[in-house]
């Protein structure tokens, strides 16, 4: 199986005057095309510094990055968010839907970034809210909307473009217990069908058992792989 992230000994520094903070040390990681993989870690060990680096947000400081067999540590910021907007799909725990759109308009936003015309973007985004249950709800704005909708539409944003990877940041952290589940539970099997490779940060080990494989970080190292 080949790898769509490789990750070569990675490292993140913050410096403030005089003193240098390592957030992240020689992380080496690779992740196979289609694979499910969890990343845990508690409040402060990194994580969140590590999805930014391979959602392509944050630069390391030292150390190699190939996405899809190409190294990107080089690029500059505009290639960055041309290559992200082409190849990821991101999934956060605060949703962040446009409240002045509505759920047809906010999935829609990748494909107009991409240059696709607003019709076609239209067309494809009511199919994908058709995917995720939401097609009845489509012209609601996030008010509108209860917090498992709104991380349905979030869903379906992420996905819409058909992206390699799919980047979730605790995506079920602002919600009951069931609604987590059901909101997973269409994650992943979504995820499948497309054929996306899936990485999901969470803090909760019953969602990251759900994965095909858990990695573990603590004080900017990886314990295990």
């Amino acid at each position: 199986m080949s790898s769509i992230i490789e990750l070569k000994n990675i490292h993140k520094n913050y410096v403030n005057g005089d003193v240098i903070t390592h957030v992240l040390q020689d992380i080496s990681l690779s992740v196979n095309k289609g694979e499910t993989i969890s990343i845990m870690g508690a409040s402060g060990s990194g994580k969140s510094t590590l999805m930014n680096i391979i959602g392509l947000l944050d630069k390391p400081t030292e150390g190699e990055y190939l996405l899809l067999g190409q190294p990107v540590i080089n690029y500059s910021d505009n290639e960055l968010s041309k290559l992200r907007n082409k190849t990821m799909g991101f999934v956060f725990q605060s949703f962040f839907l446009l409240p002045r759109l509505n759920a047809v308009e906010n999935v829609s936003l990748p494909l107009l970034y991409r240059g696709i015309s607003a019709h076609e973007a239209k067309d494809r985004s009511l199919a994908m809210l058709e995917k995720v249950g939401m097609a009845n709800r489509a012209n609601h704005k996030s008010n509108e909307l209860s917090g498992g909708q709104q991380q349905r539409v979030a869903i379906a944003r992420a996905l819409v473009g058909q992206p390699d990877i799919i980047i979730a940041d605790e995506p079920t952290g602002a919600l009951d217990s069931k609604t987590s589940q059901e909101v997973l539970d269409l994650l992943l099997n979504l995820y499948s069908e497309d054929g996306s490779t899936a990485i999901i940060v969470t803090h909760d080990e019953g969602v990251a058992k759900q994965c095909h494989r858990m990695v573990h970080i603590k004080d900017g190292l990886l314990v295990d792989s």
